[in-house]
Formats: C-alpha cells, structure tokens, sequence
C-alpha cells in the first residue's frame, strides 16, 4: 500500500497497465503543510492518457466522434499506441467547462495509466492571459485562460504563470 493514501497506489503512480479502475475518485485530505499548494483538500481522479500528458496540461475528455466514447479511456484497448487516441488529452481549444477532467500534475505517457487532479489547489499551464483572481477556461495545447467575470469556469487564478509557465490555480472539475 501506498504511505498516506490508503488505496494502495500514489497519486504520482504512472503504469502500463491498469491499477485503479478508470474513473476511481481519491480524495486526499488538506495538510498541516499550509504552503500555498499543500492547503486544503484535494481530489485525484485516475485515467489513461490518449496523448502524452505533462505536468499543467488542461485535461479534457474526448469527443465521442473521435472513437473514445468520450470516456476515461479504455483498459481492453491492446494497441500502443492506442488507436484511436484513447482516453483523456490536452484541452484542444475552448471548450465547454464539463469536458473539463483535471489538471495533469505530473508526465503521463501516451497510453500509460496515473491520476490527474480534479480539484483543489493545482498548476495549470498559463496561456499567457491569466490574470489573478479571475476565472479560467479551457483553451489550445492544455493550456488555460482568463474568463470574464461572470463567465463559466473550471477554476480560479491564484498565481500568474505567464506564457507557456506554470500557474497556481484553484480548480473544480465536473468532466
């Protein structure tokens, strides 16, 4: 079993194979640690990455067009790299808030199986617009963006990156 996690497997975990079932939902609880990412509770939630994903990466399902279904990814799939591309990939553009599955906070290689994070203090990868205290959204390469007040988002600005850089963002993901 994993130190601290009760589940028997790190949210840091990265395989080839299947450990968690896809979807699996961990919640880890806030820390005495009250360093800016370390503060509060955070949730994980575990997939298969249809793309390379890397640390801030925006993560989206994909569209049911696409083959995937629109799912977490597929643990029958054999092929690698899987074909279609299957499970979850860097935002592609905006897109609705819903498709919106976490922030990836660590590589995760193409068709390789780990956690990503779907709620609390995260980084995500500034597209060069994000502005603090504001909301932000989806947009290219996985990257995130400043919404207008008001404006549906999947998170909160807490710290500029700056293009390309890694933000500190309070996220809330639904997808």
């Amino acid at each position: 079993m994993a130190a601290g996690t009760g589940m028997g497997i790190a949210v840091t975990t990265v395989t080839e194979d299947a450990q968690a079932p896809l979807g699996f939902i961990h919640t880890e609880p806030a820390s005495l640690n009250q360093g800016l990412t370390a503060q509060g509770e955070k949730t994980w939630i575990y997939v298969r990455a249809g793309v390379a994903l890397t640390a801030g990466d925006v993560c989206i399902r994909q569209d049911s067009a696409s083959g995937n279904n629109g799912n977490y990814g597929n643990p029958d799939s054999e092929a690698t790299p899987p074909v279609p591309p299957d499970g979850v990939v860097p935002s592609t553009g905006s897109v609705a808030v819903d498709k919106v599955v976490g922030a990836a906070q660590h590589t995760i290689a193409l068709g390789s199986y780990g956690f990503i994070q779907r709620s609390g203090i995260a980084t995500v990868t500034d597209d060069g617009t994000m502005a603090v205290d504001l909301g932000i959204t989806p947009v290219v390469n996985g990257q995130a963006a400043t919404v207008a007040v008001g404006t549906e988002s999947f998170g909160l600005c807490l710290v500029q990156g700056g293009v390309g850089g890694a933000a500190t963002a309070m996220i809330h993901c639904t997808g």
